[in-house]
């Protein structure tokens, strides 16, 4: 029975030698663990014997290093720690190892923070401090232009100074207006600066103004007044009062004689010259005078200047002339009267109504009894006549139609005419004649009345019927008893007598 040629066990090195039952091996410790091993021998079972004497090596909890935070885990032998920078420190920090001396590597890889020397920022003035590595501090104050209590920077973990805090830039607010400039908007803190230009009615080049550390902006200069010197009367103007001659002065004016109206004040404006003088006007009348009859000549319309006039159509005579007077109005021309037409002569079918009788006047007319149509109205023209009827004509009744029992003889057919008639064949009687009336129509026809025979008398042989006896009529006839034969009817003759039963023998 032989063990492995090749025995291995944790934390022991194995001498060479036999590897059969009772062979012996000498042991001894291996890196990392300490002691004085023991031997092993190879048993019947075919297996070694356990070593002993050695333990592993323990480097104990690594002790603290600055900038460093070790993490959790073993001791012994090769146990590895993980490490990290502390507060205040940057970099990479390597893994600490137990070694087989019993010491833990040293740590590396972190280095303290270093802010740099700090900067001022704008309202900041950097007082003392020595260090500039991390939670080093410095002092601060507040530069000319800013007030407050300005605290103390630190050197923080990021490699940056704490926020400079606690100074104010001082304000000069709003800018007051100051006469002559336009200040434009912007910034009022201190150093703040902003343009002026001249204001409406002053002339020149605006400085800038400044916000100064006194809290008050400086002054603007540069801008001057507008100067119109004294203003000069126009035509038609007189000037009144006034005194001074920069910009937004008055004078004031009035109307010069010949002239009407309420004269504007002058000012004195912003580009330097006067306003313009307003409100004054000669004497005029209206450049297009009318008077009725009159047709006014063109020319001049302001005071004392004259028209010619003549007649206007529809008048006659010889017009004078016409001049513009002092109350701005023209005198009345006169020598023209209107045309007369006179009453209008009566026209057969027309009705005229009541109305003026003078140039272009109007009546009008209506179509008379017996007319139709639509009267159109009559004009007195400037001739002196009217204008001619038109629109109404004669009503026509149209050739008459007889009506049962009458002749119709001869007649016109308009309005008022008449035909005669006589009565028909079977008829008797006296007609009147016929009239065509105002709405078209003719007069009914009357005065005829039918032919009536009467009862027809008794005849032997023969049986007549009952029915109508006027003229036209017939009756049935049949053969009495004891009589035969095929009779014809009897008729009503315009004589009045039925015409006699034959046929029955």
């Amino acid at each position: 029975m032989s063990c492995s040629s090749s025995p291995s066990q944790t934390g022991y090195t194995i001498g060479s030698g036999a590897s059969t039952f009772g062979a012996t091996r000498t042991t001894s410790c291996s890196t990392g663990y300490s002691g004085s091993g023991s031997s092993i021998s190879c048993s019947s079972s075919g297996f070694w014997s356990f070593a002993s004497g050695c333990t592993i090596v323990s480097c104990g909890s690594p002790a603290s290093q600055t900038g460093y935070r070790i993490g959790s885990g073993g001791t012994t032998y090769q146990s590895t720690r993980s490490v990290s920078c502390s507060v205040g420190y940057s970099g990479t920090a390597s893994l600490i190892t137990c070694q087989d001396t019993g010491l833990w590597t040293a740590s590396s890889g972190c280095t303290l923070v270093d802010c740099g020397a700090p900067t001022a920022s704008a309202g900041y003035l950097v007082g003392s401090g020595s260090s500039t590595t991390y939670s080093a501090t410095y002092t601060m104050s507040c530069a000319s232009g800013y007030s407050g209590s300005a605290s103390s920077i630190s050197c923080q973990t990021s490699g940056s100074w704490t926020t400079q805090s606690g100074c104010s830039i001082l304000s000069c607010g709003n800018p007051a207006a100051q006469t002559g400039y336009t200040i434009s908007t912007g910034a009022s803190t201190y150093g703040s600066t902003r343009t002026t230009t001249c204001a409406t009615g002053y002339t020149g080049t605006g400085t800038s103004i400044t916000c100064q550390s006194s809290s008050i902006w400086s002054s603007a200069t540069g801008c001057t007044i507008r100067d119109c010197g004294t203003p000069t009367a126009s035509a038609g103007y007189t000037i009144d009062s006034g005194s001074s001659t920069t910009y937004g002065a008055t004078y004031t004016m009035v109307c010069a004689s010949g002239y009407s109206g309420t004269a504007a004040s002058l000012s004195c404006q912003s580009d330097g010259t006067w306003s313009s003088q307003s409100g004054c006007t000669i004497v005029s009348c209206s450049s297009s005078p009318s008077q009725t009859g009159y047709t006014i000549g063109s020319g001049a319309s302001t005071f004392g200047a004259t028209r010619t006039t003549s007649c206007s159509t529809g008048y006659s005579g010889t017009g004078t002339s016409i001049t513009c007077g002092s109350n701005a109005l023209w005198s009345s021309a006169s020598g023209c009267t209107i045309v007369s037409c006179g009453t209008p002569a009566t026209q057969s079918g027309y009705l005229i109504n009541t109305g003026s009788t003078t140039y272009g006047s109007s009546r009008s007319a209506s179509c008379a009894s017996g007319y139709s149509g639509t009267a159109s109205s009559i004009t007195c023209q400037s001739n002196g006549f009217w204008t001619s009827f038109t629109g109404c004509a004669i009503v026509d009744c149209g050739t008459p139609t007889a009506a049962t029992g009458y002749v119709i003889g001869s007649g016109s057919t308009t309005y008022s005419s008449t035909y005669s008639l006589t009565c028909a064949t079977g008829y008797y009687g006296t007609p009147t004649s016929i009239s065509c009336q105002a709405d078209g129509t003719w007069t009914t026809q009357s005065g005829c009345s039918i032919v009536n025979c009467g009862t027809p008398s008794v005849q032997s042989a023969y049986v007549i019927a009952t029915g109508s006896s006027t003229y036209q009529s017939t009756r049935s006839v049949s053969c009495a008893s004891g009589y035969t034969g095929s009779p014809a009817a009897i008729s009503c003759q315009a004589s009045g007598a039925w015409t006699t039963a034959t046929g029955c023998s």
